[in-house]
């Protein structure tokens, strides 16, 4: 009854992963509808594996190989029984991707927007003729602000990204297409520490206090599960391609919609981390390679970081290029 024909084990593929119960090794099965990764790590601190244990033949465990993507708390008992906990992330239809989603007519030059040039363009390309110094009201002064701002954001490991075979081959793509001249592919590389996607705020420092104190009560230990789908562009901010971000749900509703609340913030429906910079405007032909690269890719399904660390990031740039420092909810070490 153990297997991938165990009714357990029965889901429409949405598990993508290979488990073993390591303390008695009787069985090895897999359930998924494609070729599995390995995901087969010690269980109680011993054995082949990269994973780290979690304990009692406990296994937790997710795959970005093949279309569809899932995680599952896998237990395996001293009689092998195996249970498993299906994690419900929050769909499309509750979050606001379809109604901010950049529309590329075709044939159609793609420019930088004025948010964009502003905010990120001095620092993506310093001396840019296109980059906007400063505005008044603004207190932006080359991409930088003098008073450090903090925002509530996810961390999202930049190895987990690297790691996968979606990603990798969405990145190869874009990197291939006419598009691949115009990103500022240096920055990626400055930001893998620090890639995020906001929450809330920002805040002014002193608002930042009272609301971790408020997301600390509604989640002291590590925040809840996260998917990282397809590239997006939305219509504003143009010149800044995202990954979207699912959070998990809990009873039923979105947790960061629920934290939003707990902290007194707006709810946004979306949550998205800054990967790619584009350093000038696109031609029509490369915005058209652009679009097309967005369709391909837009149900695409690249991670899942089962326990997403939350925090406090205070900055003093979008793009926290400039000591950013983390204040985690979870109270644990960086």
């Amino acid at each position: 009854g153990d297997g991938p024909d165990h009714p357990l084990a029965r889901d429409h593929g949405r598990f993508d992963c290979r488990c073993y119960n390591d303390a008695a090794r009787r069985y090895r099965w897999a359930a998924t509808t494609h070729e599995p990764n390995d995901c087969s790590g010690p269980s109680s601190g011993s054995g082949p594996g990269p994973n780290p244990g979690t304990g009692n033949g406990a296994r937790r465990c997710c795959s970005a190989r093949g279309g569809r993507l899932g995680a599952a708390a896998l237990s395996f008992g001293r009689h092998g029984f195996i249970a498993v906990r299906a994690r419900e992330f929050t769909p499309d239809a509750e979050l606001r991707f379809a109604a901010t989603r950049h529309v590329f007519a075709d044939p159609a030059p793609f420019e930088l927007g004025a948010d964009y040039r502003l905010a990120h363009l001095p620092l993506v390309a310093p001396g840019h003729p296109l980059a906007i110094g400063s505005v008044p009201g603004k207190d932006y002064r080359d991409g930088r602000y003098a008073t450090p701002r903090d925002a509530l954001a996810v961390h999202v490991p930049a190895a987990l990204l690297h790691e996968s075979p979606v990603f990798q081959a969405i990145e190869a793509e874009l990197k291939a297409c006419a598009v691949g001249r115009a990103i500022a592919w240096d920055i990626g590389r400055r930001r893998r520490d620090v890639l995020h996607a906001t929450v809330a705020g920002p805040f002014d420092p002193s608002a930042a206090d009272a609301c971790m104190r408020a997301a600390q009560a509604w989640r002291a230990g590590a925040g809840p599960a996260i998917r990282v789908g397809g590239p997006f562009v939305g219509d504003r901010n143009h010149g800044r391609i995202y990954l979207r971000v699912y959070p998990e749900r809990i009873d039923g509703t979105d947790a960061y919609a629920d934290l939003q609340r707990a902290v007194g913030a707006r709810v946004t429906g979306f949550y998205a981390v800054g990967l790619w910079h584009l350093d000038g405007n696109l031609d029509p032909s490369a915005a058209a390679a652009l679009g097309a690269w967005l369709d391909r890719h837009w149900t695409a399904e690249i991670a899942i970081v089962p326990q997403a660390r939350l925090g406090m990031l205070r900055t003093t740039d979008d793009l926290a290029l400039h000591s950013p420092e983390w204040r985690w909810i979870d109270k644990a070490g960086a």
